[in-house]
């Protein structure tokens, strides 16, 4: 099902590695292994690879920075045309503060092709309703957006940067 998802809108698969004792670890061959291979059936747009920074609950460890690039590597030598990035250790806002430039900017390039209404930027994002109504209302204040109605629906166009 994620797979035939993957197909219709962006999917990001974060995959979060760690270092323990028997099955409290993924990071071995084995692990990798199966993980390449479920990622090969979902076939997500990119991957990130992450690793937990503060202490869990369980008794695990961070995976060093070393071997999550070895990792990163063998995935993108067996998984070709799937970015896999390992994410930068950072604070959740600094997380937040690149996820709404990154949406705002795709929203911009979908009204660049084409004016859409707020449904039609939630189903081809897919992200929630009165997300993209937050991040048109923000697009609208900064001038980079505007506003047409056409046969009764609100249709929000690209002005330019």
């Amino acid at each position: 099902a994620i797979g035939r998802l993957a197909r219709r809108v962006p999917i990001w698969l974060e995959v979060m590695l760690v270092k323990g004792e028997g099955k409290r670890t993924n990071i071995g061959e084995g692990s990798i292994g199966h993980l390449i291979d479920k990622i090969r059936g979902i076939r997500p747009h990119e991957v990130n690879l992450n690793t937990c920074v503060r202490p869990p609950r369980e008794a695990v460890d961070p995976v060093p920075e070393e071997k999550l690039e070895a990792i990163r590597e063998r995935m993108e030598g067996e998984l070709p045309g799937i970015p896999i990035l390992v994410v930068p250790q950072r604070t959740a806002s600094r997380s937040r503060l690149l996820r709404e430039d990154e949406l705002k900017e795709e929203i911009l390039k979908t009204l660049n092709v084409r004016p859409c209404t707020p449904v039609d930027l939630s189903d081809s994002l897919g992200i929630n309703p009165a997300e993209v109504g937050k991040y048109l209302a923000r697009l609208a204040e900064e001038g980079k957006i505007g506003r047409r109605v056409q046969a009764s629906q609100l249709y929000y166009t690209f002005k330019g940067e």
